[in-house]
């Protein structure tokens, strides 16, 4: 599995870990993200956003024509964001040709030292939720964490 081992990063390799070398560090701990209205202010916790997340996934929050019109979705390939997805009103489904042909679903978002993202079952039975402390440099820990909750193949370039 690629990404990296928090243990192998120094004082010296620190810098190759940024999204451009060079950078000073940023202290994200008394970060306020109220700039972006709700972007991690509403949902306070995991189980909360594994409910929410559930709830756009199987079509329990919205009416019938609201909740399809949530999932028309538009590929992403060519777009350089997000590879192997489609994206529809902030939700996401992940393409069934790296999921071994299983309907996955999400959404998320990140900022400045953080990433969360939420990916479940069509039927919301089964959902699982990540969240990190880093602005990631790839997709990997979005598709390596459903690999293996899911059990599906790896995604080669990812």
């Amino acid at each position: 599995m690629g990404g990296v081992d928090p243990a192998d990063v120094t004082a010296k390799n620190r810098e190759s870990m940024f999204e451009e070398p060079g950078l000073p560090l940023l202290d994200t701990t008394e970060y306020n993200s109220s700039w972006a209205w709700s972007a991690g202010n509403v949902i306070s916790m995991t189980s909360e956003m594994i409910k929410v997340c559930d709830a756009f996934v199987s079509g329990g929050l919205l009416p019938e024509p609201q909740h399809r019109a949530m999932w028309s979705l538009v590929s992403t390939e060519g777009a350089h964001w997000m590879p192997h997805a489609a994206y529809g009103l902030r939700v996401f489904e992940l393409d069934p040709a790296v999921t071994g042909g299983h309907t996955l679903r999400g959404l998320g978002g990140s900022m400045q030292g953080s990433h969360f993202a939420v990916v479940g079952t069509a039927d919301g039975a089964q959902t699982i939720a990540l969240h990190t402390n880093i602005e990631f440099k790839t997709w990997q820990v979005l598709f390596r964490t459903p690999e293996a909750e899911f059990g599906l193949p790896a995604v080669e370039g990812v």
